[in-house]
């Protein structure tokens, strides 16, 4: 049997609800599905030591390894143990990379994020945090240029902001994948929507970046047309006041997650990613794209965003301006040609066989395995 590791700076808790809980497991099951014994070091700063030592037993009794992924927190990775404000074991991480690096194990890393090089990201922190925290973020970026094979990002945008002409040599792509679900084909061609609307579904944040209010106005604009809105209670409560005038009973509020969302997919004709384009967006691949695609939802997503250029180059969904007057004109073309949903929904059987969580294992493999060169971007 094969066997590989997957390291992450930080606790996995068991029913984590956001994609940097979610992904791992999913790259996990994807590498199991390829034939590895995966060993996941993830956990507090004292559990992931122990781990290590684990590990080094394992390679001193002549274990192989062919290679280690490991996807980045958040925090940088010197701060992010829970409820610590200062590093508690500065040294840990970077001297195991070091150490699987020495052992001839090639390294890639998923870069989460780079909000830290926006203002608005620091709009809450003191001075000095502030200045503790981008002092993390730099040395880890020193860190990766020394030990890292491949640098995998959500959009290759990144790699201009990061400022790192080696790492910018040693990124790909790696945006997540879909589950290879068994979906219910529905044929739209002599659909009444009259008596059942189109219906548009929306999971995710509500929060900041991911401003929807040009869609709600679209939906409650449009004759036969409905939408399901799911997100977290919390969220709702925060920014309800701001939503609430732009929506009528056409648009339902719930507040579901994980296996409680698939009756709402079943229902869904579209997925929405119509969101307000700015510097996040620039960037963001968000999480719940790649569970459309899996349910064989098409989608409808903002131009110029990471999201809607993916969704442009595979043809698995329709991208337009972020206005209420184009979303209210593509609602109204698919109710009046419902055969255009069958068509995008054909499309996404095909675009999710080449999107799959195991082709971005697979993709990590070639890239990382032992007796292959990791190959620039």
């Amino acid at each position: 049997m094969k066997h590989c590791l997957l390291y992450l700076p930080y606790e996995l808790p068991e029913h984590g609800l956001g994609p940097i809980h979610i992904r791992p497991k999913k790259m996990v099951k994807a590498f199991q599905e390829l034939g590895y014994d995966v060993l996941l070091i993830s956990g507090s700063c004292s559990e992931r030591k122990r781990m290590i030592q684990d590990v080094k037993q394992r390679i001193a009794s002549g274990l192989r390894y062919e290679f280690l992924y490991t996807e980045s927190s958040i925090k940088p990775t010197l701060l992010a143990e829970e409820k610590h404000l200062f590093p508690t074991h500065p040294l840990m991480d970077f001297h195991f990379f070091r150490y699987i690096k020495r052992h001839g194990v090639k390294i890639g890393i998923f870069y989460r994020d780079i909000v830290w090089k926006f203002d608005y990201f620091w709009a809450d922190y003191p001075w000095w945090r502030k200045q503790l925290f981008l002092a993390c973020y730099r040395y880890d970026i020193r860190q990766y240029e020394k030990l890292i094979d491949r640098f995998y990002l959500p959009s290759l945008k990144m790699a201009d902001m990061i400022g790192s002409r080696k790492l910018k040599k040693l990124s790909s792509l790696l945006i997540p994948g879909a589950e290879n679900l068994p979906v219910q084909p529905k044929d739209c061609i002599h659909r009444d929507f009259a008596q059942k609307p189109l219906h548009i579904f929306y999971a995710g944040s509500i929060h900041q970046h991911y401003c929807l209010t040009e869609l709600l106005k679209a939906v409650t604009r449009t004759e036969h047309c409905v939408m399901t809105l799911c997100c977290r209670e919390g969220s709702w409560l925060e920014e309800k006041a701001k939503l609430e005038p732009y929506m009528d009973d056409s648009i339902r509020v719930i507040h579901k997650h994980n296996d409680e969302l698939e009756p709402y997919y079943q229902k869904a004709d579209i997925g929405a990613l119509l969101y307000e384009n700015n510097d996040c967006m620039r960037f963001a691949m968000p999480f719940k794209s790649f569970e459309y695609l899996a349910h064989e939802l098409p989608a409808i997503a903002t131009e110029h965003t990471a999201i809607g250029d993916f969704i442009q180059a595979n043809g698995n969904g329709w991208v337009i301006p972020y206005s209420a007057e184009a979303a209210c004109e593509l609602l109204r073309e698919i109710i009046r040609r419902p055969e255009l949903l069958n068509e995008m929904r054909q499309r996404c059987v095909q675009v999710k066989r080449e999107h799959l969580w195991s082709c971005r294992a697979k993709m990590i493999e070639q890239d990382l395995s032992q007796g292959t060169d990791a190959k620039s971007g």
